[in-house]
């Protein structure tokens, strides 16, 4: 019996023991194939970014001259073919118009942060064609001037002050609000959708930002202005 008993306890340990190492070296080859499929992504990264690295930039101005190029031989190939073609339109104009399509794609404004200033080589707006409303802070912090009826007196002397410091005119925008005019003239939300309406261009003071923001509210922001 005893005989036995030690034979079935030896049996055990070489059981478990054997578990073990399987269950060990299960864990071992694992852990190597996850440290090959490391190795194998960062040597695709590695290669990708070589590759990238290599495809040279193409000249932005060569590649207009060549599209200039290509619409001049496009036109003379047009005007070759109506002077060979017999007989007279009816409708000159219309027969030997040559139209010009531009497609581009407006990225979805999903921010409500604010945004950067681009400078563009051909804006589509100007100060001839833009009308530009301009909201500053006010310039008198004081408790008289927070009482004084006269809500467009800060707006008159900031129109004084950029047009010393900057040469900045009438012409150049349309309207000047200060924070504490806006507040009185524009807190009801009838106000503020015919103020939105009014000009085509909202530039704001950085100090003033974050508490205009929050007064003109999230539906003055969607007209993107």
């Amino acid at each position: 019996m005893v005989t036995l008993k030690r034979l079935n306890v030896k049996k055990r340990a070489l059981t478990k023991n054997a578990d073990q190492k399987s269950s060990k070296g299960v864990a071992n080859n694992k852990k190597n194939k996850v440290d090959e499929d490391e190795n194998i992504d960062e040597k695709t990264k590695t290669e990708g970014s070589k590759m990238t690295s290599s495809i040279p930039l193409e000249d932005s101005a060569k590649k207009v001259q060549e599209m200039k190029d290509q619409g001049r031989v496009a036109l003379n190939a047009l005007k070759k073919h109506f002077a060979d073609r017999s007989g007279k339109s009816l409708f000159p104009d219309i027969d030997h118009a040559v139209g010009l399509m531009v497609v581009y794609k407006v990225p979805p404004l999903t921010t409500d942060r604010a945004r950067v200033k681009i400078e563009l080589p051909c804006p589509p707006r100007t100060t001839t064609n833009t009308s530009i409303c301009l909201i500053l802070p006010d310039l008198d912090q004081t408790a008289k001037a927070r009482k004084d009826p006269d809500v467009d007196k800060q707006a008159r002397l900031w129109a004084e002050k950029i047009e010393k410091d900057h040469g900045l005119l009438s012409q150049h925008y349309s309207k000047i609000l200060t924070k504490r005019q806006l507040e009185r003239e524009y807190h009801t939300f009838t106000q503020r959708r015919a103020l939105v309406t009014s000009y085509d261009l909202f530039l704001v003071d950085v100090r003033v930002g974050k508490a205009v923001r929050t007064f003109l509210g999230k539906d003055f922001y969607k007209a993107h202005k």
